[in-house]
Protein backbone atom coordinates (compact mmCIF):
# COMPACT_ATOMS: atom_id res chain seq x y z
CA UNK A 1 0.00 0.00 0.00
CA UNK A 2 1.72 3.19 -1.10
CA UNK A 3 1.38 6.00 1.42
CA UNK A 4 2.79 8.63 -1.33
CA UNK A 5 -1.47 8.45 -2.61
CA UNK A 6 -3.13 11.40 -1.26
CA UNK A 7 -6.26 11.64 -1.11
CA UNK A 8 -8.54 15.13 -0.74
CA UNK A 9 -12.72 15.02 0.32
CA UNK A 10 -13.02 18.02 -2.10
CA UNK A 11 -11.12 16.24 -4.92
CA UNK A 12 -14.36 16.01 -7.80
CA UNK A 13 -16.84 17.33 -5.33
CA UNK A 14 -19.77 19.29 -7.11
CA UNK A 15 -21.75 21.68 -5.10
CA UNK A 16 -23.93 19.62 -3.05
CA UNK A 17 -20.83 17.27 -2.38
CA UNK A 18 -18.89 20.44 -1.02
CA UNK A 19 -22.27 21.34 0.97
CA UNK A 20 -22.66 18.28 2.38
CA UNK A 21 -18.82 18.65 3.41
CA UNK A 22 -19.29 21.71 5.23
CA UNK A 23 -22.45 20.41 6.86
CA UNK A 24 -19.94 17.91 8.71
CA UNK A 25 -18.10 20.64 10.27
CA UNK A 26 -21.34 21.66 12.17
CA UNK A 27 -21.13 20.81 15.84
CA UNK A 28 -21.61 17.81 16.49
CA UNK A 29 -25.42 16.89 17.82
CA UNK A 30 -26.45 13.16 18.03
CA UNK A 31 -29.91 14.18 17.96
CA UNK A 32 -29.65 15.90 14.93
CA UNK A 33 -27.93 13.34 13.11
CA UNK A 34 -30.84 11.15 14.15
CA UNK A 35 -33.50 12.91 12.67
CA UNK A 36 -31.66 12.57 9.54
CA UNK A 37 -31.24 9.26 9.08
CA UNK A 38 -34.65 8.81 9.81
CA UNK A 39 -35.70 11.66 7.18
CA UNK A 40 -32.60 11.27 4.38
CA UNK A 41 -32.26 14.55 4.67
CA UNK A 42 -29.03 15.87 3.03
CA UNK A 43 -28.00 12.26 1.46
CA UNK A 44 -27.46 11.43 -2.04
CA UNK A 45 -30.88 9.92 -3.43
CA UNK A 46 -30.92 7.24 -5.78
CA UNK A 47 -34.18 8.91 -7.50
CA UNK A 48 -32.08 12.40 -7.85
CA UNK A 49 -28.93 10.52 -8.74
CA UNK A 50 -30.96 8.53 -11.25
CA UNK A 51 -32.78 11.53 -12.86
CA UNK A 52 -29.07 13.49 -13.42
CA UNK A 53 -28.26 10.58 -15.21
CA UNK A 54 -30.70 10.66 -17.15
CA UNK A 55 -30.50 14.48 -18.37
CA UNK A 56 -26.90 13.83 -19.15
CA UNK A 57 -28.00 11.06 -21.62
CA UNK A 58 -29.93 13.21 -23.30
CA UNK A 59 -33.76 13.37 -21.49
CA UNK A 60 -35.00 16.68 -22.06
CA UNK A 61 -38.36 16.93 -20.90
CA UNK A 62 -39.71 17.68 -16.75
CA UNK A 63 -37.39 16.46 -14.69
CA UNK A 64 -40.16 16.25 -11.96
CA UNK A 65 -42.72 14.35 -14.18
CA UNK A 66 -42.45 10.79 -13.12
CA UNK A 67 -44.04 9.58 -15.88
CA UNK A 68 -41.78 11.15 -18.33
CA UNK A 69 -38.97 10.24 -17.53
CA UNK A 70 -40.52 6.38 -17.02
CA UNK A 71 -41.30 6.61 -20.40
CA UNK A 72 -37.81 7.42 -21.68
CA UNK A 73 -35.88 5.13 -19.85
CA UNK A 74 -37.89 2.36 -20.68
CA UNK A 75 -37.53 2.97 -23.87
CA UNK A 76 -33.70 3.28 -23.12
CA UNK A 77 -33.48 0.19 -21.71
CA UNK A 78 -35.51 -1.72 -24.42
CA UNK A 79 -33.40 -0.21 -27.23
CA UNK A 80 -30.55 -1.47 -25.40
CA UNK A 81 -31.86 -4.77 -25.48
CA UNK A 82 -32.11 -5.35 -21.21
CA UNK A 83 -34.95 -5.89 -19.64
CA UNK A 84 -36.21 -3.73 -16.14
CA UNK A 85 -39.51 -4.23 -15.08
CA UNK A 86 -41.93 -1.20 -15.20
CA UNK A 87 -42.72 -1.29 -11.22
CA UNK A 88 -39.19 -1.14 -10.54
CA UNK A 89 -38.54 1.61 -12.49
CA UNK A 90 -41.42 3.77 -11.34
CA UNK A 91 -40.12 2.91 -7.94
CA UNK A 92 -37.22 3.79 -8.09
CA UNK A 93 -38.19 7.46 -10.18
CA UNK A 94 -40.56 7.83 -6.99
CA UNK A 95 -37.83 7.52 -4.68
CA UNK A 96 -39.47 4.78 -2.89
CA UNK A 97 -37.32 1.98 -3.38
CA UNK A 98 -33.39 1.55 -4.48
CA UNK A 99 -31.63 -1.34 -6.03
CA UNK A 100 -30.07 -3.50 -3.25
CA UNK A 101 -26.99 -3.80 -2.93
CA UNK A 102 -26.62 -7.69 -4.08
CA UNK A 103 -25.90 -9.48 -6.81
CA UNK A 104 -29.15 -9.16 -8.28
CA UNK A 105 -29.10 -5.15 -7.41
CA UNK A 106 -25.96 -5.26 -8.74
CA UNK A 107 -26.78 -6.81 -12.37
CA UNK A 108 -29.90 -4.25 -12.37
CA UNK A 109 -27.55 -1.33 -12.27
CA UNK A 110 -25.25 -2.77 -14.47
CA UNK A 111 -28.43 -2.65 -17.17
CA UNK A 112 -29.12 0.86 -16.27
CA UNK A 113 -25.72 2.21 -16.87
CA UNK A 114 -26.08 -0.04 -20.47
CA UNK A 115 -29.38 1.71 -21.62
CA UNK A 116 -28.51 5.31 -20.32
CA UNK A 117 -25.05 4.49 -22.87
CA UNK A 118 -22.81 5.33 -19.85
CA UNK A 119 -18.84 5.95 -20.61
CA UNK A 120 -16.58 3.85 -17.74
CA UNK A 121 -15.72 7.08 -15.81
CA UNK A 122 -20.00 7.63 -15.46
CA UNK A 123 -20.74 3.87 -14.38
CA UNK A 124 -17.63 4.16 -11.81
CA UNK A 125 -19.66 7.76 -10.12
CA UNK A 126 -22.60 6.08 -10.53
CA UNK A 127 -21.94 2.90 -8.35
CA UNK A 128 -19.97 5.17 -6.09
CA UNK A 129 -21.42 7.79 -5.64
CA UNK A 130 -25.40 7.08 -6.38
CA UNK A 131 -25.91 3.14 -5.68
CA UNK A 132 -23.67 3.19 -3.15
CA UNK A 133 -21.47 0.25 -3.62
CA UNK A 134 -18.01 -1.21 -5.31
CA UNK A 135 -18.46 -0.50 -9.38
CA UNK A 136 -16.48 -3.79 -10.41
CA UNK A 137 -15.60 -6.70 -8.80
CA UNK A 138 -12.99 -8.04 -10.93
CA UNK A 139 -13.53 -11.37 -9.59
CA UNK A 140 -16.71 -12.39 -11.14
CA UNK A 141 -15.99 -12.86 -14.66
CA UNK A 142 -19.35 -11.17 -16.15
CA UNK A 143 -18.28 -8.03 -14.39
CA UNK A 144 -15.14 -8.23 -16.18
CA UNK A 145 -16.95 -8.49 -19.69
CA UNK A 146 -19.20 -5.93 -18.17
CA UNK A 147 -15.78 -3.80 -17.83
CA UNK A 148 -13.98 -4.38 -21.01
CA UNK A 149 -17.84 -3.50 -22.96
CA UNK A 150 -17.46 -0.19 -20.83
CA UNK A 151 -13.74 0.50 -21.45
CA UNK A 152 -14.28 -0.02 -24.99
CA UNK A 153 -17.90 1.14 -25.62
CA UNK A 154 -19.48 -1.65 -26.52
CA UNK A 155 -23.56 -1.90 -25.83
CA UNK A 156 -25.57 -4.26 -23.60
CA UNK A 157 -26.17 -6.37 -26.13
CA UNK A 158 -22.45 -7.16 -27.29
CA UNK A 159 -21.78 -8.07 -23.51
CA UNK A 160 -24.64 -10.76 -23.43
CA UNK A 161 -23.04 -12.30 -26.65
CA UNK A 162 -19.24 -12.09 -25.06
CA UNK A 163 -20.38 -13.58 -22.26
CA UNK A 164 -21.99 -16.39 -24.06
CA UNK A 165 -18.84 -16.93 -26.25
CA UNK A 166 -16.72 -16.86 -22.50
CA UNK A 167 -19.23 -20.16 -21.66
CA UNK A 168 -18.81 -21.57 -24.69
CA UNK A 169 -15.02 -21.38 -24.33
CA UNK A 170 -15.01 -22.56 -20.79
CA UNK A 171 -16.63 -26.18 -22.05
CA UNK A 172 -14.20 -26.77 -24.85
CA UNK A 173 -10.89 -26.41 -22.52
CA UNK A 174 -12.65 -28.59 -20.33
CA UNK A 175 -10.55 -27.39 -17.38
CA UNK A 176 -11.32 -25.01 -14.22
CA UNK A 177 -10.06 -21.36 -14.18
CA UNK A 178 -7.60 -20.88 -11.22
CA UNK A 179 -6.48 -17.18 -10.32
CA UNK A 180 -4.51 -16.80 -6.92
CA UNK A 181 -2.72 -13.34 -7.85
CA UNK A 182 -4.72 -9.83 -6.29
CA UNK A 183 -7.82 -8.41 -7.76
CA UNK A 184 -6.04 -5.49 -8.84
CA UNK A 185 -3.77 -7.41 -11.21
CA UNK A 186 -6.99 -8.65 -13.05
CA UNK A 187 -8.23 -5.24 -13.71
CA UNK A 188 -4.73 -4.24 -15.05
CA UNK A 189 -4.67 -7.15 -17.40
CA UNK A 190 -8.19 -5.83 -18.45
CA UNK A 191 -6.81 -2.55 -19.33
CA UNK A 192 -3.99 -4.44 -21.06
CA UNK A 193 -6.33 -6.52 -23.73
CA UNK A 194 -7.03 -5.50 -26.98
CA UNK A 195 -9.44 -7.82 -28.76
CA UNK A 196 -12.06 -9.93 -27.70
CA UNK A 197 -10.21 -13.08 -27.92
CA UNK A 198 -7.55 -12.33 -25.97
CA UNK A 199 -10.48 -11.34 -23.28
CA UNK A 200 -12.25 -14.96 -23.32
CA UNK A 201 -8.94 -16.43 -23.42
CA UNK A 202 -7.78 -14.61 -20.69
CA UNK A 203 -11.38 -15.02 -18.73
CA UNK A 204 -11.95 -18.52 -19.37
CA UNK A 205 -8.19 -19.65 -18.43
CA UNK A 206 -7.83 -17.35 -15.40
CA UNK A 207 -10.96 -16.45 -13.62
CA UNK A 208 -13.33 -19.54 -12.25
CA UNK A 209 -17.18 -18.78 -12.38
CA UNK A 210 -17.02 -18.90 -8.76
CA UNK A 211 -14.65 -17.55 -6.42
CA UNK A 212 -13.68 -16.02 -3.18
CA UNK A 213 -14.23 -12.28 -3.17
CA UNK A 214 -12.74 -9.52 -0.92
CA UNK A 215 -9.88 -11.66 0.11
CA UNK A 216 -7.70 -8.32 0.75
CA UNK A 217 -10.63 -6.74 2.61
CA UNK A 218 -10.67 -9.91 4.73
CA UNK A 219 -6.92 -9.79 5.72
CA UNK A 220 -7.74 -6.12 6.70
CA UNK A 221 -10.52 -6.42 8.94
CA UNK A 222 -8.87 -9.98 10.52
CA UNK A 223 -5.53 -7.85 11.09
CA UNK A 224 -7.42 -4.55 12.72
CA UNK A 225 -9.74 -6.62 14.49
CA UNK A 226 -7.18 -8.47 16.35
CA UNK A 227 -5.60 -4.96 17.05
CA UNK A 228 -9.05 -3.36 18.36
CA UNK A 229 -9.64 -6.06 20.75
CA UNK A 230 -6.65 -5.33 22.75
CA UNK A 231 -7.14 -1.76 22.63
CA UNK A 232 -11.15 -2.55 23.94
CA UNK A 233 -9.33 -4.13 26.75
CA UNK A 234 -7.00 -1.38 27.65
CA UNK A 235 -9.71 1.31 26.97
CA UNK A 236 -12.79 -1.28 29.07
CA UNK A 237 -10.48 -1.37 32.25
CA UNK A 238 -11.29 2.29 32.45
CA UNK A 239 -14.97 1.74 32.40
CA UNK A 240 -17.13 1.92 35.53
CA UNK A 241 -19.02 -0.79 34.14
CA UNK A 242 -16.98 -3.52 32.49
CA UNK A 243 -18.10 -5.54 29.30
CA UNK A 244 -16.87 -9.14 28.86
CA UNK A 245 -19.12 -10.42 25.83
CA UNK A 246 -19.46 -13.90 25.82
CA UNK A 247 -15.98 -14.79 26.63
CA UNK A 248 -13.95 -11.49 27.04
CA UNK A 249 -11.69 -11.32 23.41
CA UNK A 250 -13.94 -12.00 21.01
CA UNK A 251 -15.86 -9.87 18.49
CA UNK A 252 -19.43 -9.31 20.83
CA UNK A 253 -16.68 -8.26 23.77
CA UNK A 254 -15.30 -5.65 20.86
CA UNK A 255 -18.73 -3.91 19.93
CA UNK A 256 -20.06 -3.70 23.51
CA UNK A 257 -16.80 -1.46 23.84
CA UNK A 258 -17.07 0.39 20.75
CA UNK A 259 -21.07 0.91 20.91
CA UNK A 260 -20.93 0.91 24.82
CA UNK A 261 -24.10 -1.44 24.71
CA UNK A 262 -24.74 -4.95 25.52
CA UNK A 263 -24.21 -7.71 22.80
CA UNK A 264 -27.89 -8.76 23.87
CA UNK A 265 -28.97 -5.40 23.02
CA UNK A 266 -30.73 -5.32 19.66
CA UNK A 267 -29.48 -2.58 17.52
CA UNK A 268 -31.83 -0.11 15.62
CA UNK A 269 -35.10 -1.29 17.12
CA UNK A 270 -36.31 1.94 15.56
CA UNK A 271 -36.77 0.61 11.59
CA UNK A 272 -37.34 4.09 10.74
CA UNK A 273 -33.52 4.41 10.29
CA UNK A 274 -32.44 4.39 6.48
CA UNK A 275 -31.52 1.24 5.31
CA UNK A 276 -28.86 2.58 3.94
CA UNK A 277 -27.51 2.65 7.84
CA UNK A 278 -29.44 -0.64 9.51
CA UNK A 279 -28.31 -2.83 6.01
CA UNK A 280 -25.32 -4.37 7.04
CA UNK A 281 -24.41 -2.23 10.02
CA UNK A 282 -21.23 -4.23 11.94
CA UNK A 283 -22.54 -6.63 14.37
CA UNK A 284 -21.27 -9.98 15.10
CA UNK A 285 -22.90 -11.53 12.59
CA UNK A 286 -21.43 -8.76 9.74
CA UNK A 287 -18.59 -9.78 11.18
CA UNK A 288 -18.56 -13.71 11.27
CA UNK A 289 -19.29 -13.34 7.91
CA UNK A 290 -17.00 -10.52 6.77
CA UNK A 291 -14.21 -13.41 7.56
CA UNK A 292 -15.67 -16.43 6.39
CA UNK A 293 -15.48 -17.09 2.54
CA UNK A 294 -19.50 -16.65 2.66
CA UNK A 295 -20.88 -16.56 -1.23
CA UNK A 296 -23.95 -13.76 0.17
CA UNK A 297 -21.12 -11.88 1.45
CA UNK A 298 -21.48 -7.95 -0.25
CA UNK A 299 -19.04 -5.11 -0.79
CA UNK A 300 -21.20 -3.11 1.56
CA UNK A 301 -20.96 -4.90 4.57
CA UNK A 302 -16.78 -5.42 3.99
CA UNK A 303 -16.68 -1.62 3.49
CA UNK A 304 -18.99 -1.12 6.98
CA UNK A 305 -16.78 -3.36 8.78
CA UNK A 306 -13.53 -1.78 7.45
CA UNK A 307 -14.99 1.39 8.31
CA UNK A 308 -15.72 0.70 11.67
CA UNK A 309 -12.61 -0.97 12.51
CA UNK A 310 -10.44 2.05 11.22
CA UNK A 311 -12.31 4.78 12.96
CA UNK A 312 -12.14 2.84 16.20
CA UNK A 313 -8.82 1.72 15.91
CA UNK A 314 -8.04 5.54 15.25
CA UNK A 315 -9.53 7.51 17.92
CA UNK A 316 -9.04 4.68 20.97
CA UNK A 317 -5.43 5.19 20.04
CA UNK A 318 -5.58 8.81 20.74
CA UNK A 319 -7.82 8.34 23.55
CA UNK A 320 -5.79 6.17 25.19
CA UNK A 321 -2.80 8.87 25.00
CA UNK A 322 -4.63 11.47 25.91
CA UNK A 323 -3.69 13.30 22.51
CA UNK A 324 -5.35 15.81 20.32
CA UNK A 325 -4.69 16.21 16.39
CA UNK A 326 -6.10 19.09 14.73
CA UNK A 327 -5.35 17.33 11.62
CA UNK A 328 -7.63 14.34 11.80
CA UNK A 329 -9.78 14.76 9.81
CA UNK A 330 -7.52 15.40 6.21
CA UNK A 331 -5.10 12.50 8.07
CA UNK A 332 -7.95 10.03 9.03
CA UNK A 333 -9.66 10.36 5.72
CA UNK A 334 -6.16 10.08 3.81
CA UNK A 335 -5.43 6.89 5.89
CA UNK A 336 -8.68 5.47 5.63
CA UNK A 337 -9.17 5.90 1.92
CA UNK A 338 -5.90 4.48 1.11
CA UNK A 339 -7.24 1.01 3.16
CA UNK A 340 -10.34 1.32 1.19
CA UNK A 341 -8.87 1.73 -2.24
CA UNK A 342 -6.25 -1.08 -1.57
CA UNK A 343 -9.51 -3.40 -1.15
CA UNK A 344 -11.24 -2.14 -3.92
CA UNK A 345 -14.10 0.23 -1.86
CA UNK A 346 -15.03 3.95 -2.51
CA UNK A 347 -13.29 6.76 -0.18
CA UNK A 348 -15.63 7.85 2.93
CA UNK A 349 -18.46 10.18 0.58
CA UNK A 350 -20.62 12.65 2.99
CA UNK A 351 -23.52 12.06 0.86
CA UNK A 352 -23.59 8.08 1.93
CA UNK A 353 -25.66 8.04 5.25
CA UNK A 354 -23.33 5.43 7.16
CA UNK A 355 -20.00 7.08 5.50
CA UNK A 356 -21.47 10.88 6.90
CA UNK A 357 -22.10 9.35 10.42
CA UNK A 358 -18.23 9.13 10.99
CA UNK A 359 -17.30 12.08 8.62
CA UNK A 360 -19.72 14.32 11.35
CA UNK A 361 -18.28 12.42 14.11
CA UNK A 362 -14.69 13.27 13.33
CA UNK A 363 -15.33 16.84 11.89
CA UNK A 364 -17.96 17.81 13.93
CA UNK A 365 -16.78 16.79 17.96
CA UNK A 366 -14.35 19.34 19.25
CA UNK A 367 -11.36 17.43 20.48
CA UNK A 368 -10.78 13.60 18.75
CA UNK A 369 -10.30 12.41 22.33
CA UNK A 370 -14.51 12.54 22.54
CA UNK A 371 -14.81 10.56 19.33
CA UNK A 372 -15.74 7.86 20.67
CA UNK A 373 -17.92 9.32 23.12
CA UNK A 374 -20.01 10.79 19.73
CA UNK A 375 -20.56 7.82 18.74
CA UNK A 376 -21.47 5.87 21.57
CA UNK A 377 -24.21 8.94 22.00
CA UNK A 378 -25.51 8.57 18.42
CA UNK A 379 -25.93 4.59 19.37
CA UNK A 380 -27.09 5.25 22.42
CA UNK A 381 -30.23 7.74 20.96
CA UNK A 382 -30.62 5.64 17.99
CA UNK A 383 -31.46 2.44 20.61
CA UNK A 384 -33.24 4.88 23.07
CA UNK A 385 -34.62 7.96 21.44
CA UNK A 386 -36.25 9.10 24.70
Amino acid sequence: MSSEKMYDIHDEAGEYTLSAIDNCFEDFDAGEIVRQLKSNDGFRRFDDGLTQALITSGYSGDPESVPDKTKYLMGSITESGASITLPTIRNWLKGEKRPKCNAAGREIVFKLCFALRMSLDQTIRFFRKVYFDQPFNFRKPDECVYYYCFKNHLPYSESIRLKQILEQRRKELDCSADYSGYTIDVKNRLDEIKNEAELIEYLALNIPDKSVYFQTARVFISRMRETAIEYAKLENASFSNQYSGRSGNGTDFLLEVIYSLSYKSKLFPDKDITELVRKNFPTKTEFSMALSENDNVTADLMRKCLILLLFYNTFVKLTLDNTDDPDIFERFYTESSLVLDECGFAPLYPLNPYDSIFLKIIAGTENCNNCLDSLRDLISQINDPD
